[in-house]
């Protein structure tokens, strides 16, 4: 991949049950991954703004190596030092397994 290099921080949701049987979620660390993260058109374009209520739209693509031993899903997110990404879609160009992009939403007033 071409590209200035960004490392972002996968984090997954993990649930604990506490002695009183009260249920805690938190997003948890996982691994690294060091990609090339660009705007989507669709965001360059201002379609963001049109579409905002009726539908998901992508305003990053974040595309990495294709990782080895781990699978990554929407049900994850993405972490760059302050700024939250919801996964909105996971897709691996032609199936070659070569690469992964990830097309990301960010988070907005999300405070940890």
């Amino acid at each position: 991949m071409r590209g200035k290099k960004t490392e972002m921080v996968l984090q997954r949701r993990t649930e604990s049950v506490d002695s009183q049987g009260a249920v805690t979620e938190a997003w948890r660390d996982i691994r690294s991954f060091k990609g090339v993260l660009t705007s989507s058109p669709a965001a360059r374009n201002g379609l963001t703004d049109i579409y905002d209520k009726e539908t998901e739209i992508s305003t990053h693509i974040f595309a990495i190596d294709y990782p080895l031993g781990i699978t990554i899903t929407t049900e994850d997110r993405l972490r760059l030092d302050t700024d939250y990404y919801k996964i909105l879609f996971p897709a691996n160009p032609a199936n070659a397994n070569r690469h992964l992009e990830f097309h990301l939403m960010v988070i907005k007033g999300l405070t940890l």
